[in-house]
């Protein structure tokens, strides 16, 4: 079950509220007053700490349902083309000073976090950029799109550094390994690849051959050091000069076909497969994107409105499965400081904290435009998303 606000919600006038039951099958509307009052069962509480929040509570249920809200502190508007406006990616540093975004004319933005400036326009891709992360250093970026390439920037000077060549489709997603020595991509073609970032080479591809002429996409990697039971007895490639930090690390694959695929970076097979369908079927959509959190001992994965959930520790069995928490598709995981809690974004425009199934905050500004991903940064507390309608909105989530 889940409430919902108006848009704009902040403004000095009476704003609309809807409440939505778990299975989607009846919606109740009401409306709350700026004075206090309301239509409806619908009452609101105006936290006086933070700025722009309101906690709604419905009372039509037993227990009421209580949700706390809080709107953008800044909404930038003219951070990339108006006449392309929908925003792929978003990502902030590592201190939360600076954001990296890139959109579907190609060309990636470095801005301040806390004001919208500018600091470098990176332009080298030819379409759409699907993926851009800071390194953990902060002055290296990495960014991926539709033009099959991965590239490499220095944001002192603007210039692309590395660009690595070698996929045959769009590149949705990328990862590092420890610092940033080698990172990994995975593509439309069904692949992900390890590179070198000094030399630019591809050090290993998972699959080394594909079993089928039908690509199977990768959506989303995430890595991790846990080990689950089902990496024991396996045989390890021989270490390239070139690999640093693979040692230990484990790679999840969010693929087309429903699955996650697991592969230990120095193993040249796939040790392991979790299947998300086995309490989903016949559902058909892919799985949009996957996470490991609460210290790597978990896997969490979307799949339309659903969050599979696997104990990477005990078994290759699904743990438990969310029920539909939202009205459209998940299209952004990302974990956040609170154990057992992610934050998810919807191609509804919606974006909440979620834990144990249950929403504790959620953010609004977005008018029902898709959100395309979200960032947050654990140590300043603030939160970015990137959607359609081409506006960056930052929150401040502590």
């Amino acid at each position: 079950m889940s409430l919902r606000l108006q848009h704009d919600w902040d403004l000095e006038t009476p704003f609309w509220v809807q409440y939505t039951k778990p299975n989607l099958s009846k919606t109740v509307h009401g409306k709350i007053m700026v004075s206090g009052e309301s239509i409806g069962n619908f009452t609101k509480e105006v936290n006086q700490k933070i700025k722009n929040s309101v906690c709604v509570c419905y009372t039509g249920v037993d227990p009421p349902l209580v949700t706390e809200f809080r709107n953008p502190i800044a909404t930038y508007s003219s951070i990339h083309d108006r006449k392309l406006p929908n925003i792929h990616c978003v990502n902030l540093s590592s201190t939360g000073e600076l954001c990296v975004s890139g959109s579907e004319s190609g060309s990636l933005q470095i801005f301040e976090t806390n004001s919208g400036t500018i600091r470098r326009t990176l332009k080298s891709h030819s379409m759409d950029v699907y993926e851009a992360k800071f390194f953990p250093s902060d002055k290296v970026v990495l960014s991926a799109g539709a033009d099959f390439s991965v590239k490499l920037w220095d944001i002192t000077d603007g210039e692309c550094a590395v660009n690595f060549a070698g996929h045959s489709r769009r590149v949705n997603c990328l990862e590092f390994v420890e610092r940033g020595r080698n990172v990994l991509s995975g593509s439309e073609d069904g692949t992900i690849k390890l590179w070198n970032c000094s030399t630019g080479d591809c050090i290993r591809t998972f699959p080394e051959k594909q079993l089928s002429q039908i690509s199977i996409g990768v959506n989303q990697i995430s890595l991790t050091s846990s080990q689950g039971p089902y990496i024991s007895k396996i045989n390890w490639a021989e270490l390239d000069d070139r690999e640093s930090g693979t040692d230990g690390k484990v790679l999840y694959a969010a693929k087309d076909d429903g699955f996650v695929d697991i592969w230990d970076l120095r193993a040249p097979q796939r040790v392991h497969q979790l299947d998300s369908y086995s309490k989903l079927s016949p559902f058909s959509e892919h799985l949009s994107c996957v996470g490991i959190v609460n210290s790597g001992f978990n896997c969490y994965a979307a799949i339309g409105k659903y969050i599979i959930i696997w104990d990477i520790r005990k078994s290759e069995q699904i743990n438990q499965v969310w029920d539909p928490i939202c009205t459209s598709n998940i299209s952004s995981l990302h974990e956040d400081n609170i154990e057992n809690s992610i934050w998810v974004a919807t191609a509804d425009g919606e974006c909440f904290r979620i834990k144990d199934n249950k929403r504790t905050l959620s953010l609004s500004g977005s008018n029902y435009e898709p959100i395309n991903d979200l960032s947050y940064s654990h140590n300043s507390h603030q939160l970015v998303t990137s959607a359609r309608d081409g506006k960056i909105r930052l929150y401040r989530v502590d």
